[in-house]
């Protein structure tokens, strides 16, 4: 696997165990007890120990521990997605606070929905990077010509 290539991923998936702990920290301080939409501890725990793992796997295990560390990452973050939008459903809004306790889950959505994008491509490219490199750009303004 290139060392740019696992450099970015460790550094993406060391931000993100931060930002799932540091997220359910500060929600679980904000909402009481029982209150729908609450981060549980061991789902949470768990995505940031499988980011953990991936960033050990992308860095110790060879070519073929980085592709099963890109796959993890990818699973994680697929999972994470599921999560984030069943807590951002089940939390009860606030029409007082203001950006309310649905945003934390909600923008987590969308950060998750790049980690699978950026995992994801890795993926591909570690598996094959002759194919996707002779792969033409898509020119996004071609698909407007009628």
């Amino acid at each position: 696997m290139q060392t740019q290539l696992a450099t970015s991923e460790t550094a993406f998936r060391t931000a993100s165990v931060f930002t799932i702990l540091g997220e359910a920290a500060f929600t679980r301080s904000q909402l009481p007890d029982g209150a729908k939409g609450r981060p549980s501890i061991i789902p949470t725990v768990g995505a940031a120990a499988a980011f953990a793992a991936t960033v050990g796997l992308l860095n110790a295990a060879g070519p073929d521990g980085a592709k099963a560390g890109l796959a993890l990452g990818t699973l994680t973050s697929l999972a994470l997605i599921v999560l984030y939008a069943k807590r951002a459903v089940d939390t009860e809004g606030d029409p007082a606070a203001w950006p309310g306790p649905k945003a934390w889950p909600a923008s987590l959505i969308l950060v998750s929905f790049f980690s699978v994008n950026i995992c994801f491509g890795a993926l591909l490219k570690a598996l094959d990077p002759v194919v996707l490199d002779n792969v033409p750009p898509l020119n996004w303004l071609s698909l407007l010509s009628f």
